[in-house]
């Protein structure tokens, strides 16, 4: 485990069904992280302050802006569809870790939810990564676990008060490349000018080609040269005594879309009461949080509460009560993706390099007459009636807000039986209710379902209810049979049933413009009431024998009946069995260089049912009526879906071996996992032909496997006197393979990128999880491009690889130096390969604004597309086939149709980063007793500090660390990703 390296060989962590166990005896890997390392830079979101620290996790934070998800994936992903984030367990009891589609019509990422978790609660986190550690968890471990141990009461005199307080600033930090050289319009260069128009000086040309009028004008920045001194009419030019537009200087605004973000402000204020005696226990805490965007008008407030307490009711009755509520809520959070409500979708696809944004900023609320002859919203396109949005519009008047109130925990009783055996009853939920709402006021362009006839303005809003309860019934064993062998064994029963509702009402448009209430809407509503129920009932046990405190052999078995297989399947069950030889202490190796040695294998399964509903036809509401006599009916469709009514539950057979080592008297220490996964019996949705009147079947199909090694190295360079030196490296490198699909299959969509060229996620036997197809150049035997007589590339037939969206390995490098009362850290986060398709390339590239179409003077002399001249081009009369081409072309006529060649909106999300820098200070004892103040400190910190490196494809200059969305079909995908943010805080801790 990366941690100080004053190591004891009794450390202690927290395994599956939250049992405490010495890390010496496990049979597995198992991750521990302190609170300090989650708490220290003031991480909202538990999941985000993870990255960099955990060997064999990928995680990912979808951008900088207010209440942005992050997800996690450990040792590679082992599902083709669906979400990959681990089990969230707290204090025993699973929690939900929901994250939405950012993909979805309503285009906003409302966050996983596990950022609910107050980080100053936390005590610690153990991550159960591979099978064999969380086999007890049945069909619910397949994607590992992080278990969440949180803070407790303690015996004390008085009542011990501590406070947390933080101010925090984010200001975005990563930009792409813009170009500031050229403005917008069309065929505008110096070489179309050169070309077709040399009579005419280039002002003259310009004016001519760039005739910008409410009627005629361009969304992309092919037009004139900037800041050469000439005048031209714009959407913000005065208007002269009769009417006319006066035309002004055409000058670049370089910090145009810069000067659109702001800066951010968090504050958070946390206070804690804890105490306790002999009969009772307990820690009360509330934090508040408060927090403004760097996207204008965003924001969101947190509060939580939480008690946990511990009550001796007798010499052998104990009970615990740990109780959290927590409200988050939100005027408005910020909207993504490839959508029009994105204000990024101007700035990283189509935004003019001569607006200045701020006129756009003060004059948002105003109306002019648009290229339809129709009042809108005061923009920089002034022609199209149908497209583009002025950013602060988008801002300001189209808002998606957000309340939700969360309440989780668990009730706990426990009686001693006899010496060692405990009988444990507990109960725990997770009830979250929600409310969401989004507008979008008359003007808006691109409104929310893309509809014309929305003139009045159209919304969205939704109820949403998710609960889970668990209960358990547990006889937990702790015997040394004698003095050489002791057990720990766990027997218990589990209930769990879980529910989700969600009540659905869209308006397309109003009766009364911007009146965003089911009275005005115009016509009937779309309404969709949607309800899942699942129960689950399981059987398990565990024991663990431990021979001379230097062998352990570790068994588990789980059987879960699950309601949403059908009788015959719905009963399966999950083994597991791993072994741990300390091999210094079986054969009484003492060495000053050679401190300790341990080995580990193991062999476990594990797997998941499906979700609720999958077994049988069910009709859905088509949004269509037919009249009756009776008056309008509402009709309904089938499913496009056929099921399977015996699926099977899938199922992961992993083998792990490890090693251990500490050296130097425990100064250096090297831990080491190989893992290999295969993954059977998948429940995926395959395509079948139209003719049968289905578009799909909901099957057991396809195999995956993952296999991988993981390492993390502790040392302790430095230790004398006052001043310590702490390293932690972790690195992991995860293989997947796609063994096989269904049969008469050959590949699978997992999710498409971009339909119009066939940009797609798809899955093929014998290729990795995670190939990028598309549209492309066609290219020679040799691997050259092939040019066609035009100069340009030619597109090939059909669509070939272009990528691969898994990284080849991922690892965090931390440094900590102590010194006195001062401490200072630093993190370093990396990731090498994992390809991403980039809007924001692709599209910018085309549109213009991108730095890469002006380089090396092409918009001057022209460019040439790297390749050969393809079989047959005749060039002046000479057959130049598979000669190097030597046509020059506009770089217009090149970047104008570079959609259909999807290599050139690939990224290599390699990346090295500055995660985290923290300086602590901890105040003198001899000072703060003074105001009975047992500790303080004061911490300034930063994280995501810096990029340090990116691969040369990223000459866009995106942030690689990104993710649409939060399940697996949305990795590796770029959609105008909002900025992330770099943040510098300082904390304040006092505890009395």
């Amino acid at each position: 485990v990366l941690q100080n390296l004053d190591i004891v060989f009794e450390d202690v962590v927290i395994t599956a069904l939250g049992i405490a166990r010495e890390k010496k005896a496990l049979g597995y890997s198992v991750q521990d992280v302190k609170a300090d390392e989650i708490t220290q830079t003031s991480n909202g979101n538990i999941v985000s302050a993870l990255s960099g620290k955990i060997a064999g996790a990928q995680i990912v934070t979808s951008s900088g802006q207010v209440g942005a998800s992050t997800t996690i994936k450990i040792r590679g992903n082992k599902t083709f569809y669906g979400s990959s984030s681990p089990l969230f367990v707290i204090d025993g009891t699973p929690i939900q870790n929901g994250t939405n589609d950012a993909q979805s019509a309503v285009a906003t990422d409302f966050g996983n939810t596990a950022a609910d978790i107050d980080p100053e609660n936390i005590e610690s986190i153990s991550i159960l990564k591979g099978a064999s550690a969380s086999a007890l968890y049945g069909n619910r471990g397949l994607n590992g676990v992080v278990l969440i141990t949180t803070k407790k009461g303690s015996k004390r005199k008085g009542i011990g008060i501590s406070y947390t307080g933080t101010v925090a600033f984010d200001n975005v930090y990563i930009l792409p490349n813009y170009q500031n050289s050229y403005g917008q319009g069309g065929k505008g260069s110096e070489y179309w000018w050169q070309k077709n128009s040399p009579t005419l000086t280039y002002a003259e040309y310009a004016a001519t080609r760039f005739s910008w009028t409410p009627s005629n004008d361009w969304d992309e920045s092919w037009g004139p040269r900037l800041d050469q001194g000439y005048n031209l009419i714009q959407f913000d030019s005065p208007v002269d005594a009769n009417g006319n537009k006066i035309a002004t200087p055409w000058i670049s605004h370089p910090d145009n879309v810069k000067d659109f973000y702001e800066t951010g402000i968090t504050v958070t204020n946390s206070i804690a009461l804890s105490g306790g005696n002999d009969v009772a226990m307990g820690r009360l805490s509330i934090a508040h949080s408060k927090q403004t965007g760097t996207s204008p008008n965003t924001d969101q407030e947190k509060i939580n509460l939480g008690l946990n307490s511990t009550f001796k009711l007798g010499k052998k009755l104990k009970a615990d009560i740990n109780f959290n509520y927590v409200n988050t809520s939100n005027d408005n959070l910020p909207q993504q993706g490839n959508s029009m409500k994105n204000a990024l979708f101007e700035f990283n696809g189509w935004f003019a390099r001569q607006v200045d944004t701020k006129y756009l900023k003060e004059h948002y609320d105003e109306m002019m007459v648009g290229g339809d002859g129709k009042l809108t919203p005061v923009n920089w396109m002034t022609g199209y009636s149908t497209q583009h949005n002025n950013p602060y519009w988008i801002a300001y008047m189209n808002q998606t807000s957000r309340n939700r109130n969360r309440v989780y925990g668990n009730a706990s009783v426990s009686y001693n039986l006899l010496e060692g055996v405990d009988l444990v009853v507990k109960v725990g939920t997770d009830a979250i209710t929600e409310f969401r709402k989004a507008v979008f006021h008359s003007g808006t362009k691109g409104y929310a379902f893309e509809s014309s006839t929305a003139v009045n303005g159209s919304f969205w809003d939704q109820y949403r209810i998710e609960s889970e309860t668990n209960a358990d019934l547990m006889l937990n064993i702790n015997k040394k049979i004698n003095e050489n062998i002791s057990i720990t064994s766990v027997l218990g029963a589990n209930y769990r049933y879980s529910l989700a509702r969600y009540s659905t009402t869209s308006a397309l448009n109003l009766v009364v413009p911007d009146f965003f209430s089911t009275s005005a809407i115009e016509g009937e509503p779309i309404v969709s009431n949607t309800l899942y129920e699942k129960k689950s009932n399981s059987l398990f046990g565990s024991a663990n024998i431990s021979y001379k405190d230097y062998l352990f052999l570790d068994l588990t078995y789980r059987q879960d009946w699950s309601s949403s297989l059908s009788e015959d399947n719905w009963s399966f069950g999950y083994p597991s069995v791993n072994l741990g030889f300390i091999f210094t202490d079986a054969f009484g190796i003492e060495s000053e260089i050679f401190s300790y040695g341990k080995l580990r294998a193991g062999y476990a399964e594990v797997g998941d049912a499906t979700s609720a509903y999958s077994l049988l036809p069910t009709y859905y509401s088509s949004g269509s009526t037919f009249s009756s006599a009776a008056g309008d009916v509402n009709m309904f469709a089938l499913s496009t879906q056929i099921p399977t009514f015996d699926l099977k539950p899938q199922r992961s057979q992993s083998t792990e071996l490890g090693a251990e080592f500490k050296l130097f008297q425990n100064r250096l220490g090297i831990d080491f996992t190989y893992y290999n996964a295969l993954t059977k019996n998948q429940i995926m949705s395959v395509p079948v032909a139209s003719s049968s009147g289905f578009n799909s079947w909901l099957k057991n199909a396809g195999e995956i496997n993952n296999n991988g090694i993981e390492l993390q190295l502790y040392a302790n360079p430095i230790k004398k006197n006052n001043f310590s030196w702490d390293l932690n490296l972790n690195w992991s490198k995860n293989n997947n393979e796609i063994v096989s699909l269904a049969d008469g299959i050959e590949e699978l969509i997992i999710s498409t990128y971009y339909s119009t060229y066939n940009v797609r996620l798809k899955a093929v036997p014998g290729k990795e999880w995670g190939i990028i197809y598309g549209s492309n150049w066609d290219k020679d035997e040799n691997g050259n491009v092939l040019i066609g007589s035009n100069g340009r590339p030619i597109t090939a037939s059909k669509p070939v690889e272009i990528g691969n969206v898994n990284p080849d390995f991922v690892g965090g490098f931390k440094n900590t130096f102590n010194y006195k009362a001062f401490s200072l850290s630093a993190l370093i986060d990396y990731r090498k390969g994992g390809d991403i398709y980039s809007y924001s390339k692709a599209i910018g590239q085309k549109a213009g604004i991108l730095e890469s179409t002006v380089e090396n003077n092409q918009r001057v002399d022209g460019m040439i597309a790297e390749g050969v001249y393809a079989q047959g081009v005749v060039i002046n009369g000479v057959d130049v086939s598979g000669q190097k081409n030597t046509t020059v072309i506009a770089p217009y006529d090149y970047w104008r149709n570079s959609r259909p060649w999807a290599e050139t909106g690939i990224v290599d999300g390699s990346f090295i980063k500055l995660r985290e820098v923290t300086l602590n200070y901890d105040l003198p004892k001899e000072f703060i007793s003074k105001f009975k103040i047992q500790k303080a400190s004061v911490t300034l910190y930063a994280r995501n500090l810096a990029l340090l490196y990116t691969d040369k494809s990223n000459n866009v200059h995106i942030d690689p660390e990104v993710s649409t969305g939060g399940d697996v079909s949305g990795t590796g995908l770029e959609q105008y990703q909002l900025a992330p943010s770099r943040t510098i805080g300082f904390k304040l801790n006092i505890n009395l």
